[in-house]
């Protein structure tokens, strides 16, 4: 049987069409199949709220299950970046510099004199001042916090030079280092 309403051919043992829910009956007028209709559609709705109010506990699990991953690729992450050192074993470099311009000013000057103490083929015996690697910086920062504490470079030079060595030659006249602790290019 064809329904008058939406044209759906349903089975002749039907009362109500299959699709939009409208008796099949060719005596109900049209205000009747309006308000069938409508009571059709209600009860699709009301099914349709409660399938999902039964979807949520799946929703809040899903979002739990989103947040517990992503919080655990950022802990990764972090003790990734605390913990981890390049391939040679030497550590990230911190890069800490101080606020004020004059001391990292100082820090450069006193840095221009030595080498980096690292001895690996990455570094290649680059200037103190413009090294990259982690060795480097802990120097820079050697420097930076003695600068910090009590400021007089001639000392921080003798002091840096006896801990770690590489003072370049031209500069081993003018400060009373040890011969064994000057860095020389042959």
């Amino acid at each position: 049987m064809k329904c008058k309403s939406c044209g759906f051919i349903n089975d002749n043992r039907n009362k109500f069409c299959s699709n939009c829910g409208i008796e099949l009956s060719s005596g109900k007028s049209n205000q009747a199949n309006a308000k069938q209709m409508l009571c059709f559609s209600k009860g699709r709705h009301i099914k349709d709220i409660h399938n999902l109010k039964t979807n949520m506990p799946n929703l809040k699990l899903l979002w739990i299950t989103v947040g517990t991953v992503i919080v655990s690729i950022l802990i990764a992450i972090s003790f990734d970046l605390l913990f981890h050192k390049y391939p040679n074993g030497r550590e990230f470099p911190i890069g800490r510099k101080n606020s004020n311009p004059v001391i990292e000013a100082k820090v450069t000057d006193v840095a221009s004199k030595f080498v980096c103490s690292c001895q690996t083929n990455e570094c290649a015996y680059t200037s103190l001042e413009s090294c990259a690697c982690g060795t480097a910086d802990k120097e820079r920062q050697f420097i930076r916090t003695k600068l910090e504490k009590y400021g007089k470079p001639k000392d921080i030079i003798v002091e840096l030079a006896n801990k770690y060595g590489f003072l370049k030659s031209e500069f081993a006249s003018k400060y009373e280092v040890s011969p064994s602790k000057v860095w020389n290019q042959n």
